[in-house]
Order: structure tokens, then sequence, then C-alpha cells
């Protein structure tokens, strides 16, 4: 927690020192090692919790036994968390690069008109939210039931995020090729041959419709009903009631990381960025970057979740009043009597 709470200070002293040469530019990078660092102790010391069994008062320490295994229990989903950092950073992109991407590609309505209106840039961001709500419900309603018939069980906690990740890394890679086609695509032209300039940022507009930028926000919606739904469901089913808040806040600390390791990667890509028109920029070399560290990322979390045994069985069915645990009827293969019992429970 410390590299954490160092790399936040940091990147907030490389803001208020972006004007001072490249000082700026020295902190954020000393940021990111910080996260970096922050990453392998969460994930090395998640995978062990056993040195705080000396604080219980059964073995001479100080704190009640359940307290103590509630601990536990919480530091067993740092790892989790910690793989997730770079998913904030691709999640960031929608509010970032995605909307200047868009910017310059052909927002009129009429396509015909070079005086035509345009639709605002940032307008597509609603396609997120869009795509979140109409996906959940397909999910939990049609999807996740058939693959709960096919496969015998309900889908792991575990493979709903490792998919998400996946998602999230062909969403990325996706970005960086669409770049491409884009900026290949040429600038729009009126009747005079001067190029036909985006209302908002006043760069030119390339000859390719605003409609094609919609699947990049397609793919990073998708990834967030995967993930973030999954978190939620990870803390609230893996934590006693006390501290379900407390790991609820670690998983939101961690989106405040992504945008650290957003800030980082623009400036490592300044160089391909030397203007505001991305028609004489290489944006997606950052995109390939970043999907090649997703990448990795997502390797690193099947091994170290695998090892951990973390999220593997099916997602457990939650009491409505308590918010405790109830065993999954399908995995446990509860007899008769037990199932009783439990309803009694309920």
């Amino acid at each position: 927690m410390c590299s954490f709470l160092g790399a936040l200070i940091v990147n907030v002293a490389a803001a208020f020192s972006a004007s001072h040469g490249d000082i700026g530019n020295v902190l954020s990078y000393a940021a990111a090692v910080l996260v970096l660092a922050g990453v392998v102790c969460w994930v090395y010391i998640g995978q062990n919790q056993s040195f705080l069994d000396s604080s219980k008062v059964s073995q001479g320490g100080s704190f009640d036994d359940e307290r103590v295994e509630g601990y536990k229990k919480l530091i067993r989903v740092l790892p989790y968390s910690a793989f997730t950092i770079i998913w904030n950073c691709a999640y960031d992109q929608t509010d970032a690069n995605f909307q200047s991407i868009t910017q310059q590609r052909d927002l009129r309505l009429d396509r015909s008109d070079p005086n035509s209106s345009q639709i605002p840039g940032a307008m597509l961001g609603v396609f997120d939210p869009i795509v979140i709500v109409i996906c959940i419900p397909i999910l939990v309603s049609i999807i996740y039931p058939m693959y709960t018939k096919w496969a015998g069980k309900s889908p792991s906690q575990f493979g709903k995020a490792a998919i998400g990740l996946a998602v999230a890394i062909v969403g990325i890679f996706w970005a960086g090729i669409f770049e491409v086609i884009r900026r290949n695509a040429g600038a729009l032209q009126d009747t005079n041959g001067d190029p036909i300039l985006d209302g908002g940022s006043s760069q030119p507009m390339n000859n390719i419709s605003w409609g094609a930028a919609v699947p990049n926000y397609v793919f990073i919606g998708l990834a967030e009903c995967l993930i973030n739904v999954t978190s939620y469901d990870l803390v609230y089913s893996s934590l006693p009631m006390s501290l379900k808040s407390m790991a609820q806040a670690v998983i939101l600390f961690m989106s405040s990381m992504g945008s650290i390791l957003t800030s980082v990667f623009t400036i490592m890509f300044s160089k391909s960025l030397p203007s505001d028109n991305l028609n004489e920029d290489h944006l997606e070399n950052m995109f390939f970057t970043m999907g090649a560290v997703s990448t990795i990322n997502f390797v690193c979390f099947v091994i170290v979740m695998r090892k951990m045994n973390m999220g593997m069985s099916s997602s457990p069915v939650l009491d409505d009043t308590m918010g405790n645990e109830v065993p999954d009827l399908l995995d446990e293969k509860l007899s008769v009597s037990s199932r009783q019992s439990v309803a009694t429970t309920k």
C-alpha cells in the first residue's frame, strides 16, 4: 500500500511540475515504478497470509481469531485487485484517446454536404453505458445459463474476469489497428480542396464514418461487465460483512493507479504524438504497447489465480437479507435434506 500511496503523491507532484522541463516526466516514470512495485508486493503477500496468524489470541497475539481470519481473506483479494490496474488503464481510453480518434472521423450527419451539422465526438462515450445496460441482462439471462447447461456448473468468478481481461486486450489491439485504418483513409475535402474540420477540435476529419468508432466502446463496455461486476461478486462472497466496504475501496483505488499508468503511457509515446493532428501522429504505437502489457498481465493473472485457487468455484449465491454466502446448490450437490436446511436458514 505504501508503494501505491507513494505513486499517487509522486504523480500529483508530476502534474504540478509539468511546466518545469523534464521534471514532470521523470516523476511520472517514478510513479509508474512505484505502481509496479506495489503490484509485485501485493501479488507476493496475497498468496500467503499466514504471517497474520501470530496476531491471533489463540497463538499469543492481541486480536480475536475471527477478526484475523477476516483480514487474511482481505489480503487474499489483493492480488486480484492488483491485476485490474492495467484494465483500468485501458478503460481510461474511453474518456481520452478514443474521443480524440473519433473527432477525426467523419462526424457529419449528411456525408454529402461539406457544411452539414456534426455529431460531437464526445457523444460516442454514451455507447459505453448503453453496452453495459444491454450486455448485463444478456449475460445473466442467456449466456451464463447456457454455459451452466453446457458445463454442468455456473461460470466461475475467475472465468468471467479472465474473459473480461481477454476482451479488453482485443479491444486495445483493435483500437490500434483501426487507428491505422483511420489515418490511411485520407482527410475529407470540400469542393475547394480544403480539409473539412471537426467543429470541436478544429482538426481535419478523415473519410471514415463516426460509426466505425463504436466497436472501441463495445469492447471496453463488454469487458467492464465481466471484470467490474465480477470484482463486486468476488468481494461480497469472499469477505466478512465488516470488511466488504474496505475491500471495495481497495478495488476502486486501483482505478486511480490505472490513471497513473495512463499518464505514463502518454508521456512515453509523446514523440509519436508531436501534434494535435492525429494524421501526423502514430497513436497506434501506444495502443499496441498497452495491449502487449495487458497480455503479460493476463498471463500472470491466470497463473497466480490458479495457484491461489482464487475464484475457481462457481459464483456463490448470497443471502439477500444478511449478505452471507450460501453454497451453490449445483456445485456442492447438496442432498434434499441439506437443501431444506439452507432454505430454513434463509
